[in-house]
C-alpha cells in the first residue's frame, strides 16, 4: 500500500524520530507509529499496546453517519438517544466535523466516507479525544441533539458516560448455526 500511495517510509519515520523524547512511553509510540500506518490507506494495518491507556468512561450511545449527518442511537439499536432528535450536532459544544479532525490523524487514510464512519466509531474513545483537545475529563457528556441537520431549534442534552463500551457489529445478532 505505501508504494501505490507513494509514502516515503523513511521520511515518515525521521519525523517521528525527530520528535521522540528519552522517557516515550510504548504506547504513545504506537499511537505515533498508527499515525504513519493510516497513510498507507490498509485499513487493517495497525500497532497495539497492552499498556496503551484505554478509556475508562464511554458514552451511552454509538454513532453512525446517514445522509443527513451523524445520528446518535443506543447501543441495543432499540432507538435513538433521543427519539424526537436523532442527529448529533456537537458534543462538548465542540461540532462533529471538529471532533472528526481530531480523530483523523488515526484513522486510515481513504473515502471521506470511509474516514467520516470510522471517527465516528472511534468517537467510543471520547474521554481520550477530549485530553488531546486539552478539554478535562467529565462524566457526563454535552450533546446537542436535533430533529434534523438544519434544525433551527436544537438541544443541549447532558448525558452521563458509562464503564460499559458500546459496540458495533451486525444487527440484529444472530447466534452462530
Amino acid at each position: 500500500y505505501r508504494h501505490l500511495r507513494g509514502i516515503d517510509l523513511a521520511a515518515e519515520l525521521d519525523a517521528v524520530r525527530a520528535n521522540l523524547r528519552q522517557d516515550i512511553a510504548p504506547p504513545e509510540l504506537g499511537s505515533q507509529l498508527n499515525v504513519v500506518l493510516a497513510k498507507f490507506g490498509d485499513g487493517h494495518a495497525s500497532v497495539h499496546s497492552r499498556m496503551a491507556e484505554r478509556s475508562s468512561l464511554y458514552p451511552p450511545f454509538l454513532l453512525q453517519d446517514t445522509e443527513g449527518g451523524a445520528i446518535a442511537f443506543l447501543p441495543n439499536r432499540s432507538g435513538f438517544v433521543d427519539n424526537q432528535r436523532p442527529f448529533i450536532l456537537a458534543i462538548d459544544g465542540v461540532p462533529i466535523d471538529d471532533w472528526i479532525e481530531t480523530v483523523r490523524p488515526e484513522i486510515t487514510s481513504g473515502s471521506p466516507h470511509l474516514v467520516r464512519a470510522r471517527a465516528l466509531r472511534a468517537m467510543r474513545d471520547v474521554e481520550l479525544f477530549r485530553t488531546r483537545r486539552g478539554m478535562p475529563a467529565r462524566d457526563t457528556l454535552r450533546c446537542t441533539l436535533a430533529a434534523g441537520p438544519s434544525d433551527p431549534n436544537p438541544v443541549d442534552v447532558d448525558v452521563l458516560m458509562t464503564r460499559d463500551r458500546p459496540t458495533y457489529g451486525s444487527w440484529p445478532r444472530r447466534g452462530s448455526g
